[in-house]
């Protein structure tokens, strides 16, 4: 890494031995590629991802609010009623592991194989199936004593690896798309048949979204850090 101006990990990085873990662990992963990049480069600028509007649960601190029931209101859900485009369930389980959370297969580890392959007997992302999930930022339940927004900004963003002094900044990936319902890296899914999301549901939750993210800039310059999404 010496002589780049700015390293950034994305989270995809190691994902064949991540996928294997039980459960995965990819956010520590990436906290470790800090770790050895800023020691083997004194004064690196090093950033790392984040999602904005998908949850993964191979990151720890989202896993933790997916296997908490408390925390339902902050996801999106699948319609009550079939068809669905994205499977709801883990058939590799039994009885198989299923989530009423909204979640699709995009670039999602599979056992035995899928875009990273687990290893035996099945994918370990928690008490709930493996996929991109999606927050509702409109939410405005207060869980375990934090809104949406104190717990994305303070929790998620800036946990301990992203408040970190060896972390410089951020990519903060994806957005919310408003009435279009045209959704970013979301190919393997149908988001707006499978929730039953209507023009105005899809509007509203953007502008909640723009404003927790308008949010996290002001925090995040606020804390001496940087995003690439800044730079325009």
């Amino acid at each position: 890494t010496i002589g780049w101006g700015v390293v950034d990990f994305d989270w995809s990085n190691a994902k064949s031995i991540w996928a294997k873990q039980k459960p995965m662990n990819d956010e520590e992963l990436l906290f470790q590629q800090v770790l050895m990049t800023t020691a083997a480069t004194k004064n690196a600028t090093v950033w790392v991802y984040r999602n904005s509007i998908y949850a993964y649960p191979w990151y720890t601190s989202v896993r933790t609010t997916l296997d908490d029931p408390a925390y339902s209101p902050w996801f999106i859900k699948f319609k009550p009623q079939a068809p669905w485009f994205s499977p709801k369930c883990d058939d590799n389980y039994s009885p198989p592991k299923c989530s009423d959370y909204y979640h699709m297969q995009e670039q999602t580890p599979g056992y035995p194989h899928g875009d990273g392959d687990c290893a035996a007997p099945a994918c370990d992302c928690g008490t709930a199936p493996c996929g991109f999930y999606l927050w509702n930022h409109s939410s405005t339940v207060i869980v375990h004593g934090q809104s949406f927004r104190d717990w994305f900004i303070n929790s998620y963003m800036f946990n301990e690896v992203g408040s970190s002094p060896l972390v410089s900044g951020f990519f903060w990936d994806d957005f919310w798309p408003g009435k279009s319902g045209n959704f970013p890296d979301a190919s393997a899914g149908k988001i707006v048949q499978d929730t039953g999301m209507t023009p105005n549901d899809l509007q509203s939750i953007t502008d909640a979204y723009d404003a927790n993210m308008a949010a996290l800039k002001a925090y995040t310059l606020s804390k001496g850090k940087f995003s690439w999404q800044m730079l325009w």
